[in-house]
């Protein structure tokens, strides 16, 4: 593949410094973010990150450091007035475009030419699962970020010469970086499985893997240095056995391997589309056969990852986006064999425009399809017309429901939102010992308190009891100690809470 050949290679930029035209990238692209900030949440995990942003609660399971990282962005910019939700959706948007021009930069020093690597930029950010996870409040924008970072990191591996002192430490550079990204997201735990064969693959490429007859140590140092850095991270950083113990419970899903065409179909083949075809197709021509082969092995354990996790919760491709680099690289690797091909040549620019342009197509319309406020926008008018002021102190439902906390968040943001599954947390006597006195001290400041009936439904049901019974407790506790005064709204009602 004379294309990935040291000799044939595009001159870099002066010194090799990052390409400017990455930096444009990426802000063209922050650009077009800001111009689409749909206002919907994708699912519960925004709730659950938008409210411990407002508590400043920088604890999260599996992902430990995402949530310290948003509060930093958050305490930055601060004085743009953003409200919580916004704060944490711009959060995504600056770590996609930064993925963005990460994975530009990278694609330049893998000796793509400018032409190949802004092709192959266009595809990964234009591809619908990278677009779409980059405008919501979500775990993934920020992984793909640090994911670019550790990418950026490998084209460096890749470049230095095997069992040089710079390989040794861009190894090591490399293992730590993908252990950071496993620390943005548990996900991340499987980054070795992408960047490590592609790594061999460039080195036999390039012909350097038994270049001078080299001890297999040399060959092998790289990737055995970046997997032990990488296991050491995962165990500083990550909670690995509690990652372990939810790869073998899962979502309590059904996880046969009967639902594996399930899972191709909604997490690999519909999100990146078309993008997702190209390993397959590149099996049937020979130059390509291994380049597609291993893309596909790279491919196997996150599909059996989303069949242990994913079965009947859709994530449309949140867990596999990394996957899209290499198959970008490889896509605009073929176009430029393609281009230069005297027979073909000119088909090359056509096919290219065309594959841009329908991941462009699918990737808005996915944003735009997502983007429906007007549910939350009636639930936050009804409950609003029930309470007396807007810095009302509320008792909502499971933070699951869509409706109440996602409207609460989006368009009530002076509301004060206290979900019902905080004193689920507690025993009986727990809640007795925590609670009386905390709502006398707000009722006799006069705060105003209010709880919905889908909040008092909650609390009876056996998922809120099983620490103890602490969601009946919490009920008995309001019961004895308020009046609670039913106020009806429009499909709505809540209950103010009055000291006896």
């Amino acid at each position: 593949m004379s294309d990935l050949k040291p000799e044939q290679a595009p001159p870099l930029t002066r010194a090799g410094r990052i390409p400017i035209e990455s930096l444009c990238l990426a802000f063209l692209f922050l650009g077009l973010f800001l111009i689409l900030s749909p206002t919907a949440f994708y699912k519960a995990d925004g709730h659950h990150l938008v409210h411990r942003l407002i508590s400043r609660n920088s604890e999260y399971p599996h992902h430990p450091f995402y949530m310290p990282v948003l509060i930093a962005f958050g305490d930055l910019v601060r004085p743009l007035g953003l409200s919580p939700f916004e704060i944490a959706r711009l959060f995504s948007q600056v770590a996609g475009a930064l993925a963005i021009g990460l994975c530009h930069a990278g694609f330049r020093l893998l000796r793509l030419p400018p032409w190949s690597a802004l092709l192959a930029t266009l595809l990964f950010a234009f591809c619908p699962a990278i677009l779409f996870f980059s405008n919501v409040v979500e775990f993934h924008g920020p992984f793909l970020a640090a994911t670019a970072c550790a990418f950026l990191v490998f084209t460096l591996v890749v470049r230095s010469r095997p069992g040089s002192g710079p390989e040794i430490l861009l190894s090591a550079g490399l293992g730590a970086t993908t252990s950071l990204a496993a620390g943005m997201h548990a996900s991340g735990i499987l980054l070795p499985v992408i960047f490590l064969p592609w790594l061999l693959l460039l080195r036999y490429r390039t012909g350097s893997l038994f270049q001078d007859r080299k001890p297999a140590w040399t060959v092998l140092w790289a990737p055995f240095l970046a997997s032990i850095i990488h296991g050491l991270g995962l165990a500083l950083f990550v909670r690995v056995a509690q990652s372990s113990q939810f790869l073998q419970e899962g979502f309590q899903h059904p996880q046969g391997i009967e639902h594996l065409p399930e899972i191709f179909l909604q997490e690999w083949l519909l999100p990146f589309l078309p993008l997702s075809l190209i390993p397959f197709l590149f099996l049937l021509i020979p130059r390509f056969r291994l380049e597609a082969g291993l893309l596909i092995l790279a491919l196997s354990p996150y599909l059996l990852a989303a069949l242990r996790l994913l079965v009947g919760d859709k994530e449309s491709g949140a867990y596999l986006l990394p996957l899209a680099m290499p198959v970008a690289w490889l896509t605009s690797l073929a176009l430029t064999g393609l281009r230069r091909s005297h027979e073909l040549g000119k088909h090359a620019l056509p096919l290219a425009l065309s594959l841009v342009l329908i991941s462009a197509l699918l990737s808005l319309a996915r944003v735009a399809d997502f983007d429906r406020p007007a549910s939350y926008r009636t639930y936050a008018d009804n409950l609003r017309a029930c309470l007396d002021r807007e810095d009302a102190w509320v008792i909502l439902g499971h933070p699951d429901q869509v409706d109440e906390f996602g409207a609460v968040l989006l368009m009530l943001p002076k509301l004060q939102p206290y979900l019902a599954d905080e004193p689920a947390k507690f025993s009986a006597t727990e809640v007795w010992k925590i609670y009386p006195e905390l709502l006398r001290s707000k009722l006799t400041s006069g705060e105003s308190i209010y709880i919905t009936d889908k909040a008092l439904q909650f609390l009876q049901m056996p998922q809120a009891n099983k620490n103890g019974g602490g969601g009946r407790a919490f009920v008995a506790l309001l019961r004895q100690l308020c009046e609670l005064d039913p106020i009806r709204g429009k499909g709505l009602l809540v209950y103010r809470l009055r000291l006896k």
